[in-house]
């Protein structure tokens, strides 16, 4: 047994003395170092003689701390710590991991202490510790970039289908452009893709052509006197689309309910009466609040500038009438425009064919009026020349009475010739200043002859 010890401790001792980490023998009791290892002996610069002398906290910096985890080893019989350097000789400090060990020898407690120089472990953690931050770094910025080009895919695709959806809802409308319909056809159709596209249960048209502020219309939804009540208050609308008109503070209460092309939204009617002043309660906010709608929605169409109709979409429920649904339909207003251009063109164009064919009636008028006159006058002319020799040759005042009313008939023929070529040529009327009371007796005389001629005739 006395051999097998030996080896032991042979053994033991040449592990103590070829360790590659720094191994302290110390006093359990006292904290005196004593024995160590040459790994340590050449890490702090110390001789043998030297470290012998010292107890466990002399190799410290700090002296206070390791005494204080000297007392913990000795009630715990164990203890591991980075976060103390030892202290070489010539004051450097080095950070190292010490792992303590209370145990027996030969009946006598000692404390094992197995240093390790980890300053080149810190080293690589902190090398990997900042690999490990850059490549979060560089995964993070690749997140977001993935997140931005999938924040713009989504974006693409919405715009997409928005600009599928225009598309497709322009070719509706140019498919019902070249339709060989009537105005209220037209109208009607307009107002049933409005109702498609909106969502909204109640959708009109009304066209206004020129100053007249109602034209004709198309509705579905409304109740015929509710919409008689919209066409009557059309000017008050036309205000609310043209700002201009309304004075500075109901302008500015309207501002947040106009968008940039100039349509009238707003998705809670209610709240927005119950939040602008008294003055801007116009008659048809009140008159929507009375029934019942809760979304309205006023979309202006233009042509070269002007109005030429307003669309009206309404629904009970709120929320009806987002942004983006009225600027989906405010790029549908130009093709709607063009139908609405369209059918005015073409009943401008009726109207020039009724007023040519106007126009060819009369000159057909003045033709037939002058081939009449040539013919009548020619025989006025001979009665007139033969009153004229009657006169001369028979001077008697009963004839010559007669002889006048006889000329001055046949100068009432030839004014009514005059009159009648007059018309024919759309001339300006003539007008000269005549005596009434000569016109008064004259009718008055007519009358007398045409009363003495029927009792003649009746006797």
């Amino acid at each position: 047994m006395p051999h097998v010890q030996q080896n032991f401790e042979i053994r033991y001792r040449r592990l103590f003395e070829t360790a590659r980490d720094g191994i302290l023998i110390l006093n359990a009791q006292t904290g005196k170092i004593d024995d160590v290892n040459p790994f340590l002996l050449k890490l702090l610069g110390y001789t043998h003689q030297e470290m012998v002398k010292k107890y466990f906290w002399d190799i410290f910096p700090f002296k206070e701390v390791p005494m204080a985890r000297f007392k913990e080893l000795q009630i715990k019989n164990y203890i591991r710590f980075e976060d103390l350097p030892l202290e070489t000789k010539a004051g450097q400090d080095i950070q190292v991991e010490c792992i303590n060990n209370v145990y027996e020898a030969n009946s006598k407690k000692v404390i094992q202490c197995n240093i390790r120089d980890v300053r080149e472990r810190k080293k690589e953690e902190g090398r990997l510790a900042r690999y490990n931050e850059s490549l979060e770094f560089q995964v993070s910025k690749r997140t977001d970039e993935l997140m931005g080009k999938d924040k713009e895919l989504k974006h693409e695709m919405f715009d997409r289908q928005i600009s599928e959806k225009h598309v497709y809802a322009s070719n509706k409308l140019l498919k019902l452009l070249n339709k060989k319909i009537s105005q209220n056809e037209y109208s009607d159709s307009l107002v049933r893709l409005l109702m498609d596209w909106s969502r909204c249960r109640c959708v009109g048209v009304q066209v206004i052509s020129g100053k007249e502020l109602y034209h004709y219309d198309s509705f579905q939804g409304f109740k015929p006197d509710f919409w008689k009540l919209e066409n009557g208050i059309s000017l008050i609308e036309k205000e609310v689309l043209n700002i201009d008109v309304l004075n500075a503070q109901t302008e500015a209460e309207y501002l947040m309910a106009i968008t940039v092309k100039g349509s009238f939204r707003c998705n809670d009617i209610e709240e927005f009466v119950a939040s602008i002043s008294k003055k801007a309660k116009v008659k048809f906010l009140k008159a929507r609040v009375k029934n019942g709608f809760r979304s309205v929605a006023i979309i202006p169409v233009l042509s070269q500038g002007k109005i030429v109709a307003a669309i009206h979409l309404a629904d009970e429920k709120p929320g009806m009438v987002h942004l983006s649904k009225i600027e989906f339909i405010e790029k549908l207003t130009p093709l709607i425009a063009e139908g609405i251009d369209k059918f005015d063109m073409e009943n401008q164009m009726n109207i020039a064919h009724i007023d040519l064919a106007q126009s060819k009636r009369l000159s057909d008028i003045g033709t037939l009026a002058a081939t009449v006159a040539h013919e009548l006058r020619n025989p006025l002319a001979a009665i007139n020349i033969a009153m004229q020799n009657i006169r001369r040759k028979r001077k008697d005042f009963f004839i010559d009475k007669h002889l006048d009313s006889i000329e001055k008939k046949v100068l009432e023929s030839d004014q009514i010739i005059s009159n009648l070529l007059f018309c024919s040529r759309l001339k300006m009327p003539h007008c000269e200043v005549v005596n009434i009371t000569d016109i008064l007796d004259e009718c008055v005389e007519t009358i007398k002859k045409k009363e003495t001629a029927t009792e003649n005739s009746n006797s």
